[in-house]
């Protein structure tokens, strides 16, 4: 993600409940390869959101379609993500 949410955070995530809103940061499955990202909504096309990491110049090149969304980013930490790094060795 970048600035916000550096990557290797531990994040906390809450079902989406209503339809998200251009500005809030989501967690969804990446497809074909089923990671999960965390970025930035910056806008909406058709039956998908358009994404964007904090620390890239432009959107992803792919719309995000809403089924493959997890929820909304409630909560994030960088140091546990650098600890249970640490831990798994």
């Amino acid at each position: 993600m970048g600035y916000t949410v550096p990557a290797g955070s531990v994040v906390a995530v809450a079902p989406l409940g209503e339809e998200p809103a251009v500005g809030e940061i989501v967690a969804y499955r990446q497809r074909p390869a089923g990671r999960v990202i965390v970025h930035r909504i910056v806008g909406r096309e058709g039956d998908g959101v358009r994404t964007r990491g904090d620390a890239n110049a432009s959107p992803d090149p792919f719309v995000v379609s809403e089924d493959d969304l997890l929820g909304r980013v409630v909560w994030a930490s960088p140091l546990l993500g650098r600890l249970a790094r640490l831990l798994r060795g």
